[in-house]
C-alpha cells in the first residue's frame, strides 16, 4: 500500500469493525496498517470482504495477511489468463497497427484486457471482416 491508500484502508478496517461488532482504535488501525503495508490495497479490501463473509471475530493480522495473499494470487492468475488469451494478443497487435502512437495503442490494449473477452473477440472479428 501507499500513503494515499490510508483512507481506503481505514474505511475497510472500520467496515470490518462494524461487521464484527468490534471496537476500532487508532492504534489498532496503525498496527494493522504497518503489518499489512506490503499488500496492495485492493488485495486488503478483498481480504476484509472475505473475512466479513467467513469469520465471526475480528481477524488477527496473520489471518488478514493470508486472505490478502490469497486475493493477490487469484488476481495475478486471472490477469495471467487474460494476458495469454488469443483475443487479447490479437487486439494488442491490431491496435498497434491501427494507432501510430504507442501510448494510444497500449491504452487500447489495456482497455480490452479489462473488458469482457467475448466482446473483444466479436470486435476483433468485425474489424478483420470475419464472423462473430
Amino acid at each position: 500500500m501507499r500513503d494515499d491508500d490510508l483512507e481506503r484502508f481505514s474505511i475497510a478496517m472500520a467496515t470490518l469493525a462494524v461487521a464484527m461488532d468490534s471496537d476500532l482504535t487508532e492504534e489498532r488501525v496503525e498496527i494493522y496498517w504497518d503489518s499489512l503495508i506490503d499488500f496492495p490495497i485492493a488485495d486488503v479490501e478483498v481480504a476484509v470482504t472475505e473475512a466479513i463473509r467467513t469469520q465471526t471475530k475480528f481477524p488477527k493480522i496473520k489471518d488478514l495477511a493470508a486472505l490478502a495473499d490469497s486475493a493477490g494470487r487469484a488476481r495475478r492468475l486471472k490477469q495471467e489468463k487474460v494476458d495469454k488469451h488469443p483475443t487479447v494478443r490479437g487486439l494488442e497487435s491490431l491496435s498497434r497497427d491501427l494507432l501510430p502512437d504507442p501510448a494510444w495503442s497500449d491504452n487500447l490494449a489495456q482497455c480490452f484486457r479489462e473488458l469482457d473477452l467475448k466482446f473483444g473477440t466479436t470486435f476483433l472479428s468485425r474489424v478483420k471482416g470475419g464472423q462473430e
